[in-house]
């Protein structure tokens, strides 16, 4: 739906003085009603937001949800741009070619037992966080072709545009869990490729060089996990429940947030 004059005339009306405004072209539908944002600023500065609607005279409970809806929208779409896009698009072959020598180790090398274990548990989790990258990879696709240029958002859109952020979530959590989990491992490897000639000419520089990274990086992926553990005993949940537990923790920092909001709206007052 185009910005119609109308909206305009809602938006000039509660303009202050060296005010601009700028009406947000995604919007909410709810029960046969259009609802909109509108942001002002003054001298290049956020100076206050309102609501509006295409339809004449909305109910406070109306503007209510509505309000809750669009601060969702703006806030996820937000969020997953800012954070998902940038993570899709850093690059896998580190991992790849650290991949390659751990299956040429296992096969060309006279390994021990313990030795043996070690590598394949290193193969196999590199391989389940090149796995998720791709999933990463295939949802941020989606997300951009069914959100970027689309502008009606009914409430199944908004289920989908939560459900999206919380699988980003759970990647990359599980992402930091796995290196985080065989961060030991690689020290190991990285003693490894020091003592056994036949393994230091399986492996190349680069591959010396992601080893010696990965294997140096406890604190980092430490705090980067502690950063996204939004509830107690993720570590044990399920791709389903990690999402519903991440989608009920965001809607109840939203809703506290949402009470300074309230406050704040110049336009229509929903408190």
């Amino acid at each position: 739906m185009l910005i119609t004059e109308e909206l305009n005339k809602q938006a000039k009306k509660h303009k202050k003085l060296f005010e601009t405004y700028d009406i947000n072209e995604k919007y909410v539908h709810v029960d046969g009603k259009d609802f909109y944002m509108v942001f002002y600023r003054k001298f290049n500065k956020h100076s206050g937001f309102g609501m509006l609607s295409s339809h004449p005279n909305p109910t406070k409970e109306e503007y209510n949800t509505a309000f809750e809806l669009l601060v969702i929208l703006y806030n996820n779409i937000a969020s997953f741009k800012n954070n998902a896009f940038s993570r899709a698009k850093i690059p896998m072959e580190h991992f790849e070619k650290t991949n390659l020598f751990f299956e040429k180790v296992t096969k060309e090398v006279n390994l021990s037992e313990h030795e043996r274990k070690i590598y394949n548990h290193c193969y196999n989790g590199a391989v389940k966080i090149m796995n998720l990258h791709k999933q990463l990879k295939k949802i941020t696709k989606d997300f951009e072709m069914k959100t970027m240029t689309k502008q009606c958002f009914t409430v199944s859109d908004l289920d989908y545009v939560q459900d999206v952020l919380a699988e980003f979530d759970y990647i990359q959590y599980t992402q930091a869990q796995i290196d985080y989990q065989l961060i030991d491992y690689y020290k190991f490897i990285k003693e490894h490729i020091k003592q056994d000639k036949m393994i230091q000419t399986l492996a190349t520089a680069d591959v010396k060089k992601y080893i010696d990274q990965l294997s140096d990086n406890k604190e980092k992926l430490r705090t980067e996990i502690e950063s996204v553990s939004h509830v107690e005993n993720m570590e044990n949940m399920t791709m389903e429940e990690h999402m519903d537990a991440v989608k009920k923790y965001y809607l109840t920092i939203q809703d506290e947030g949402n009470k300074s909001l309230r406050k704040e709206i110049r336009y229509p007052k929903i408190i």
